[in-house]
């Protein structure tokens, strides 16, 4: 009688099968954190300093972190709770074309309001950007408030400025600046006082 020994053949099997499956395994996490790397992009790192007074306008530093486009992000303008009562709160995505690169002529804007064209197209650490006084008034700064504040039936048709940031009655109050990339991932928010 002739007996074979077929049980040496299982573990071998048995071990180039975990070797295969092992190896499927490795090649799809590989292909799926291949795959997240490439697709997602990371949002750049600034340190933003903001000083605000109504008499000389706003002030942005660039005080470092990565260079932005100035076409890939967004400067957005957000009351505080201590500008006034919460149905009062706003935000407003500031014109490019009211961000300049020099406190005085001559100067260049981040869009030239005239033609549309990119003016600055990069803001880099160690620069300085600034929005004049006259364009932190409401109907350039917060038109959307100035809109919804003007009553033409009121004293004159004047603009009720009381919630802008350029209103008297709001020196010590405080407003955010947000740095946001275009698609609204936020870069950085800063508490900006208003002094007069």
């Amino acid at each position: 009688m002739k007996s074979m020994n077929e049980h040496a053949v299982s573990p071998v099997v048995g071990v180039m099968l975990m070797l295969v499956v092992t190896i499927i395994i490795a090649a799809v996490v590989s292909a799926f954190a291949g795959g997240m790397s490439t697709s997602q992009k990371s949002v750049p790192q600034v340190t933003l300093k903001v000083t605000y007074s109504q008499s000389d306008g706003m002030r942005l530093e660039h005080n470092g972190g990565d260079v932005l486009s100035t076409q890939g992000v967004n400067l957005i303008l957000r009351h505080a709770e201590t500008m006034g009562s919460s149905h009062e709160s706003w935000t407003t995505v500031v014109n490019k074309s009211i961000i300049q690169n020099t406190p005085s002529n001559p100067t260049k804007y981040w869009v030239n309001a005239t033609y549309a064209g990119v003016e600055v197209p990069r803001w880099s650490p160690g620069e300085t950007m600034y929005i004049t006084r006259e364009n932190c008034m409401p109907t350039y700064l917060e038109p959307e408030l100035h809109a919804y504040k003007y009553s033409p039936a009121g004293p004159a048709g004047v603009f009720d400025g009381t919630y802008a940031i350029s209103a008297p009655g709001q020196i010590g109050a405080t407003f955010y600046i947000e740095l946001v990339t275009t698609d609204g991932k936020q870069i950085a928010q800063v508490e900006v006082p208003i002094t007069a």
